[in-house]
């Protein structure tokens, strides 16, 4: 379902596109973001504003620890939300995960398709949503048990920085 998603999703960028105005590349990226934000039922408005505050809008950004890369693409996804992803949603997996979780589509739609999950699990608080998001679940779970905070307010803080209004 995903390849097929991304596929028409594509192609219709290919179709509407101005033989005078060729659409840029961020232009289609913020489209698809606006689509997948419309499928999974999300705020639009706050999930560009986490797309922000992760990368600076750069589908290319990568977090480093150690020497190594953990987290890659408009979203900073983790390979192992990208592996979850796939086996979850019974999906063929890619031969290399690294390079897929690059592609700013697919990045975008796993971040919305994890956003929505955990909305579900917060029962729609985004706050509690986005502070798993940036934390991963068992490491939220960790936190607001360690610290006694409901939310990860840096994080929560740096997204409204970014323009999430209603935050």
């Amino acid at each position: 379902m995903h390849k097929i998603t991304t596929c028409l999703w594509i192609l219709l960028c290919v179709m509407l596109e101005s033989p005078t105005r060729p659409i840029s590349n961020r232009d289609r990226h913020d489209n698809f973001l606006k689509w997948q934000c419309n499928y999974y039922e999300l705020n639009y408005e706050i999930i560009l504003a986490v797309r922000k505050a992760e990368s600076q809008n750069n589908p290319k950004k990568k977090e480093w620890k150690n020497g190594v890369v953990i987290s890659r693409g408009y979203f900073q996804l983790c390979i192992s939300t990208v592996q979850d992803f796939y086996w979850k949603n019974d999906i063929d997996q890619p031969d290399n995960f690294v390079d897929i979780s690059y592609d700013p589509y697919v990045n975008q739609e796993i971040a919305c398709w994890q956003i929505r999950k955990y909305l579900d699990i917060f029962r729609g608080d985004y706050k509690a949503a986005l502070s798993a998001h940036n934390m991963g679940l068992t490491g939220f779970l960790d936190y607001r048990r360690e610290t006694g905070n409901i939310y990860r307010w840096v994080y929560i803080d740096l997204v409204r920085r970014n323009g999430a209004k209603g935050l």
